[in-house]
């Protein structure tokens, strides 16, 4: 990505069938400065996969949990985003803001990958904050949020250690039933049905403007967007009200946790 050389270049097949590796590097660090006078910088990355996107099934882009310029070429080149959440109360609050910074990319750039859903992973139901902080996140967004929930497991810390997937190094594990669960609800919701859109799938826009149209319906079209001047504005107002309200939930699930004495 940096040094112009073909993607084809850079791959390497892993131990999996079926299963190749594009690794990243420590100079991937410094892309932002490195990418920085480039001209259309924030699809580089859409460039360089375009040669090989039909050669494979699935592409999984994997993050550093930063909205850098490395991320937002991600958000440009993939059609979905999943965005794993830890249910504590800081993961809250980064979330909101995360979703806020993609409606920022997407108007300003014009498009993004749509939300595929939130994944609750690094979860331990023996501390009462998890269930809290899980039912919160699941009743701010729905059906967003996926089913599966990723628990805090040993064996998933051990197999990277020794070169293997979860399911090679302990596929009876709690940790590798929860990522097969995980894959059938993704299949699940990329599943095109006869309109040609993801079944569950749900673009953060689109569920807000369904959210907007129910509160103001003598303010949307037909198509369910906001109508003429008074309608966006209303709109905007709209977007504004979610994010505080997210931003509350966030302070009084705190404020519970220092009342309590942050006892689990």
């Amino acid at each position: 990505m940096l040094d112009g050389l073909p993607i084809r270049d850079a791959i390497r097949p892993s131990g999996v069938a079926g299963l190749d590796i594009l690794t990243g590097s420590m100079r991937l660090a410094s892309a932002d400065l490195a990418l920085f006078d480039v001209k259309g910088r924030e699809a580089v990355l859409k460039a360089a996969f375009a040669p090989i996107q039909a050669e494979y099934d699935f592409i999984i882009l994997d993050c550093p949990p930063s909205l850098g310029l490395l991320t937002v070429n991600a958000l440009i080149t993939a059609d979905y985003f999943l965005v794993p959440v830890t249910p504590d109360f800081l993961a809250l609050e980064g979330l909101v803001n995360l979703m806020e910074a993609v409606e920022r990319i997407k108007t300003g750039i014009g498009k993004t990958a749509d939300l595929l859903g939130f994944l609750l992973t690094l979860a331990d139901y023996r501390l009462n904050v998890t269930t809290e902080i899980s039912d919160m996140i699941r009743r701010h967004y729905g059906r967003a949020v996926f089913d599966t929930v990723i628990p805090g497991n040993v064996r998933l810390k051990e197999a990277p250690s020794f070169g293997q997937t979860i399911f090679d190094y302990d596929a009876e594990s709690a940790g590798a039933e929860a990522y097969e669960e995980l894959v059938g609800e993704v299949l699940d919701r990329l599943a095109p049905p006869d309109n040609g859109t993801p079944k569950n799938g749900v673009s953060f826009m689109a569920f807000a403007l369904k959210g907007f149209a129910e509160l103001h319906p003598d303010l949307v079209n037909d198509k369910g967007n906001p109508k003429g001047d008074a309608g966006r504005i209303a709109f905007s107002k709209y977007l504004k009200e979610r994010a505080e309200a997210a931003n509350r939930l966030t302070l009084r699930g705190q404020r519970g946790l220092k009342l309590r004495g942050g006892k689990t």
